[in-house]
């Protein structure tokens, strides 16, 4: 017999290319049997466009038939006298029996429903296969559902003025297919093997690929590029994020990534709350675990193994097996959880409602991984609904793994401690970390444009003049320590030939001129759209925008009910002189064409984000002199983005009286939502912050916030050190080392100076070089060349391994061997472990002569040749 890869190319292979090549072209009549694939490349009407499509098409068979050889590798050997290739010939008979492009539609990206609608047009005989070759029969075919449904998902819409563009994009889909198949069947091996202890494997698996497929996308925020493709690859994308999370110590944080934090917590139970401000990447790192989980990617890190002193406990990282359920509570009436049949719905919907009773199976046995994503977007008076709604989960499926995403300052801190759950908050990018963002968003960009057929041949020299721009400027740089301003900087630099906006009011309305009008002005066709849309100037976009941005923070909403958006904007548009009634279509063209809104869920509307929506909601209570309800609202968290927003473009006068009234306590004494801070200071740090961003403000307001700014130093939390850092070079020299700094003030002093990051902080830091408290050292880490601390020095020249945050933030080598002491040490260094850093470059390592031990797992070296 013919090996069975040769033998299932032979078999599979022209069935599987016709059934790929019908899911972009669309039916043909006819196409049915084993003329399909002529029939269907019959519509390509260049003769060298059939024979690349007919290329593409078999090398996308073949990668197909490579993901079923382990399968039947395995079986043959465990089973004498199996007969692969009656196998093989059953799957081609019944493949080749039924090809057509609306097969794949019609079940929704359904793989189960595919496999169906193929048993049901050709059904195996009774008796034909011994029980193991069935057996071998049904998995394969599964399987092949499940490919071809992948395969689908990313097709381009056929169109036959656009052909040589596409052929373009299936040429690079076939590059990554491999890529792209390889986990889904790691993943399907993995829940087919444990099949006996689990309800419905097929389904499982089914939801697994889906969520996957469906979490593995973001948006680039203003690219040019056609709707279909405006989103990228997580799995691309993604950077790790730094986290600070409480440690047992008292007066202790320790930094760590995400997957760090889970791999550690004991397998029984996972439960964490993760904090961070707007554009932080709360929602993107659940993205990321649900991705992971989806597909079963039980792979330690492997600095965890191998880097860490000391292993994970049996059963730790467990989190990585869990079935994923991701929950946007924005979309959750009230802040109360879906029922369990519905819990697929919210990342699956394309699947239908699960099989009854296999979600209660999976949280029964401890297999889920429920990852609950904006607390701070459920109205404050309902979030106690929330606390009961996790409470009732915990309590009823304590094994069970559990994450929860908030704004910093939305709950309270402990505010699940009951439950059992620890906290940790998103720290802001350091620099490698927006070097390495910027690098990957560019990455993505490239990829979408070629696989358009566009050239991006100066993508990456862009990367390389926007890194050293923000090397240059403090100022500008001083915007992007959250992934999505960072991103949206990226897209700004590409869009206006290299020149950036200086200020975060800046940014947002330039983004929503790109956004809302140039993009279309220059590279959309709104032919399809109504007259009314078309003719709407950029003012009168942004001033719809405005009146539902305005809406949704002063009723202290998430989203809105798609016709209460019908009715704003009606009124809207009913102001700027045209019909009432046509409020439905212009709605419907915004959330369509300009990027700004979208449709979060069934007949609701939301933002993109909310910082587009402070920004605008800020703009309509500046013009109609709200400084009132914006001070009486300084205390709340969900508000303080607003008030920023709003001084921003306030004029002279009304930023005068804002800041006065948030320094005067309100009639009374201190509010509700006073009872957790210390009122006082609170509203003298958000003085200061509204001080440093008015660009229009009397010099005595600056000069009373300037005195009481004094009163306000060190910092004792982070939060504080973020807020005094907005006023830049004026608070450095209260930042400055100190010998009676404990722990936390230190440190809350090293994020204020990264963040400022002039010269004048950078020089400031240097007093910090000296700390030998692990909670300042690894927050000055962020800040600068981890090997220039004393601290970090010694720690790897001892042969010890530092935290794995600090390590990632290691680039040059060289500054291990700076300094005279260090080199008499470094002349008899016998081991060292350069284990995930970034360093790229050996060269300096030329003169440890009595050097034995190198590891380098991790890091970015391609040259041994120094060495």
């Amino acid at each position: 017999m013919a090996k069975i890869d040769e033998l299932l190319l032979e078999k599979l292979g022209k069935p599987l290319a016709a059934h790929l090549l019908t899911m972009w072209v669309g039916p043909v009549a006819g196409m049915v049997g084993g003329a399909s694939l002529d029939l269907g490349l019959a519509r390509l009407r260049d003769i060298r466009d059939r024979r690349a499509a007919e290329r593409l098409m078999t090398g996308m068979a073949d990668s197909i038939v490579y993901q079923l050889v382990p399968l039947f590798e395995r079986e043959v050997g465990m089973h004498q006298g199996m007969n692969a290739e009656a196998v093989a010939c059953e799957l081609r008979d019944t493949l080749d029996g039924m090809v057509s492009s609306e097969l794949v539609v019609a079940r929704e990206l359904d793989p189960m429903k595919l496999a169906a609608a193929f048993r049901e047009h050709r059904a195996l005989p009774q008796g034909h296969f011994m029980e193991v070759e069935t057996a071998l029969y049904e998995r394969s075919l599964d399987e092949v559902a499940r490919y071809l449904v992948e395969v689908a998902s990313q097709l381009p819409r056929f169109k036959e003025v656009e052909v040589k563009a596409q052929l373009q994009k299936l040429h690079h889909l076939q590059d990554t297919l491999d890529k792209v198949l390889e986990p889904i069947r790691k993943m399907a091996e993995t829940v087919s093997a444990s099949a006996p202890q689990k309800t419905h494997p097929l389904f499982e698996t089914a939801y697994r690929q889906a969520v996957a497929r469906n979490v593995d996308q973001l948006d680039l925020f203003g690219v040019d590029v056609h709707q279909a493709v405006k989103r990228y690859a997580l799995s691309v994308a993604y950077i790790p994020l730094g986290l600070q999370e409480e440690a047992t110590e008292e007066e202790t944080l320790t930094q760590k990534g995400l997957e760090e934090i889970l791999d550690t917590l004991p397998a029984d139970s996972v439960r964490l709350l993760v904090r961070g401000q707007a554009g932080s990447g709360k929602s993107t790192l659940f993205r990321w675990a649900a991705m992971t989980a989806a597909l079963e990617s039980n792979v330690t890190p492997i600095d965890e193994r191998l880097l860490l002193s000391g292993t994970p406990e049996s059963g730790q990282g467990s989190w990585r097996t869990r079935v994923p359920f991701l929950l946007r509570l924005r979309s959750c009436t009230d802040g109360r959880l879906p029922p369990l049949e519905g819990l697929t719905l919210h990342t699956t919907p394309e699947l239908g409602k699960a099989p009854e009773g296999w979600v209660r199976a999976v949280l029964n046995d401890g297999r889920a991984l429920l990852l609950i994503d904006g607390v701070d977007e459920v109205p404050r008076h309902l979030r106690h609904i929330v606390e009961e709604e996790v409470g009732r989960f915990v309590n009823t499926y304590p094994r069970c793994s559990y994450l929860l995403s908030t704004r910093p300052t939305a709950v309270p801190s402990g505010w699940l401690k009951h439950l059992g759950f620890r906290e940790a908050e998103v720290t802001p990018l350091s620099v490698l970390d927006r070097e390495r963002l910027i690098d990957h968003w560019h990455r993505a960009v490239t990829f979408k444009l070629e696989k358009m057929g566009d050239s991006a041949e100066e993508l990456p020299a862009l990367a390389q003049e926007l890194k050293s721009t923000l090397r240059r400027g403090p100022t500008i740089a001083r915007l992007t320590t959250t992934p999505l301003l960072t991103a949206v900087i990226c897209a700004l630099h590409r869009e206006r030939n290299q020149r950036l906006p200086e200020t975060l009011d800046e940014l947002c309305e330039a983004l929503c001129q790109m956004l809302l009008h140039r993009r279309e002005l220059e590279s959309l066709d709104l032919s399809g759209f109504p007259e009314v849309y078309r003719k709407l100037s950029y003012p009168d976009k942004k001033n719809i925008l405005r009146a539902l941005a305005y809406d949704m923070v002063l009723n202290g909403r998430a989203e809105l009910d798609k016709d209460r958006a019908q009715q704003e904007v009606g009124q809207m548009i009913e102001l700027l002189g045209k019909s009432r009634s046509d409020g439905p279509a212009i709605l419907e063209g915004l959330i369509e064409r300009s990027g700004m809104l979208r449709e979060p869920g069934p007949e609701k509307v939301d933002f993109i984000h909310n910082t587009f929506k402070e920004y605008l909601a800020a703009e309509v209570f500046t013009e109609r002199g709200h400084d009132g309800l914006l001070a009486r609202n300084v205390l709340d968290p969900d508000w303080r983005p607003v008030l920023v927003f709003a001084v921003m473009r306030g004029s002279e006068s009304f930023n005068a009286s804002l800041i006065q009234q948030v320094l005067s306590e309100p009639k009374g004494g201190p509010g509700p939502s006073d009872k957790s801070v210390d009122s006082a200071r609170a509203r003298q740090l958000m003085a200061v912050l509204l001080e440093a961003s008015a660009r229009r403000l009397r010099k005595e307001e600056r000069e009373h916030v300037a005195n009481l700014r004094q009163r306000l130093f060190p910092p004792t939390t982070m939060g504080e050190a973020e807020m005094l850092a907005s006023a830049a070079d004026d608070v450095v020299p209260f930042l400055r080392y100190r010998k009676k700094l404990t722990v936390r003030m230190a440190a809350a002093c090293v994020r204020a100076l990264r963040l400022i990051g002039s010269a004048a902080a950078q020089e400031a830091l240097k007093g910090y070089l000296n700390e030998t408290r692990w909670t300042v050292v690894e927050e000055l880490a962020l800040a600068i060349e981890p090997l220039d601390i004393k601290l970090v020095r010694q720690t790897l020249l001892e042969g010890n391994l530092a935290a794995r945050r600090i390590r990632a933030q290691i680039r040059d080598v060289n500054r291990l061997f700076a300094q005279d002491e260090i080199r008499a040490v470094a002349s008899s260094l016998q081991s060292l472990n350069l284990s995930g850093t970034q360093v790229q470059d050996l060269k300096p390592l030329e003169a440890l002569t009595s050097l034995q031990s190198l590891h380098l797992l991790g890091t970015q070296v391609q040259d041994l040749k120094p060495l």
